[in-house]
């Protein structure tokens, strides 16, 4: 439904704000969508663990490789 396609959209533009250097934007599109979460599926969707992996790699280009290996765990641990 629509809110799928909501937080398809504020995901995806989470990820292009990351991959263009716009960190703050990035971090903003993903707060939001964590704050929707139930749009996608909610903690155990696929779609919360790319939340999760955009996040890690966030904090990895910031230089927190500790914050984002936690993340990357807890991606992986959805998709389990």
């Amino acid at each position: 439904g629509w809110g799928v396609q909501r937080s398809r959209r504020r995901l995806h533009l989470a990820e292009w704000h990351r991959r263009w250097g716009d960190a703050r934007e990035a971090e903003r599109w993903l707060d939001e969508a964590e704050a929707h979460v139930d749009e996608m599926g909610g903690r155990e969707a696929a779609r919360y663990a790319q939340l999760l992996r955009t996040r890690a790699l966030l904090r990895r280009s910031q230089g927190d490789s500790e914050a984002a290996r936690a993340l990357l765990v807890d991606a992986r641990a959805v998709l389990a």
